[in-house]
């Protein structure tokens, strides 16, 4: 079921923001679901979406409810260098995870290229972040890991080099709310899509936020093997 503008709306909804819905042509069951404004209806009903009302008749605004955690996105500073190297250091063995002089390194060539989540019930701890540059490069290299010099800001793609969530918070969709961000900030910034690599367990969450696998990368970093995924805007 992929109505019109229902995968649009429901990445921007992962992203904070709120969406107009008409509620009028619900009609009140599971199964008559005609438009994307039906699905929404019912996700009200069941009390998966807030809402409140707009000034046209009929229609809501309606947001994610959260019920967990108070949560803020924003893109690094350098300050951020310490919790940074400490969540990375927590979701991937040495061999895989950029070292702190590295992340040092990313930070002063593309801080605003990082989307860092916090929880600001628990004194601003970073509990997951997506970073990578930005270059006219189709394809994702072990190179790029290593030089971030190599970021284009006026580039065509937008790489993805980690994705993390520490331990303690995973299943929350906190690392699909950070993907939605950089994807809509891609977006907003003209590139063509983006790119990133992952191992074969994880092909079929990515494929959940549109990137399609390419098939096995040229990438060996770590020493694994990692299948090249794109998202084409």
């Amino acid at each position: 079921m992929d109505f019109d503008g229902l995968r649009t709306a429901i990445i921007e909804m992962l992203s904070g923001v709120s969406v107009e819905v008409d509620v009028s042509s619900f009609q009140n069951d599971m199964t008559s679901f005609v438009n994307k404004d039906d699905v929404f209806t019912y996700l009200i009903h069941l009390g998966y979406l807030a809402n409140k009302e707009t000034s046209v008749h009929d229609r809501k605004s309606v947001h994610l409810m959260r019920k967990d955690k108070k949560l803020k996105i924003r893109t690094a500073t350098i300050d951020d260098l310490p919790q940074i190297a400490a969540v990375e250091s927590e979701c991937f063995p040495p061999a895989e995870a950029a070292t702190k002089e590295e992340f040092a390194d990313r930070l002063i060539h593309y801080a605003n290229h990082f989307w860092l989540m916090f929880d600001e019930q628990n004194d601003n701890k970073l509990v997951a972040f997506v970073d990578g540059f930005v270059t006219n490069e189709p394809d994702l290299t072990d190179e790029m890991y290593e030089k971030a010099e190599l970021h284009n800001e006026h580039g065509a793609w937008q790489m993805i080099f980690g994705v993390n969530t520490i331990p303690a918070c995973r299943r929350h969709g906190y690392a699909g709310e950070l993907i939605c961000r950089a994807i809509q900030d891609a977006k907003k910034q003209g590139r063509k899509g983006l790119v990133l690599t992952c191992k074969d367990r994880l092909v079929p969450y990515y494929a959940k936020f549109g990137f399609v696998n390419e098939g096995v990368s040229d990438s060996a970093h770590g020493n694994v093997v990692w299948n090249q995924m794109r998202l084409i805007l």
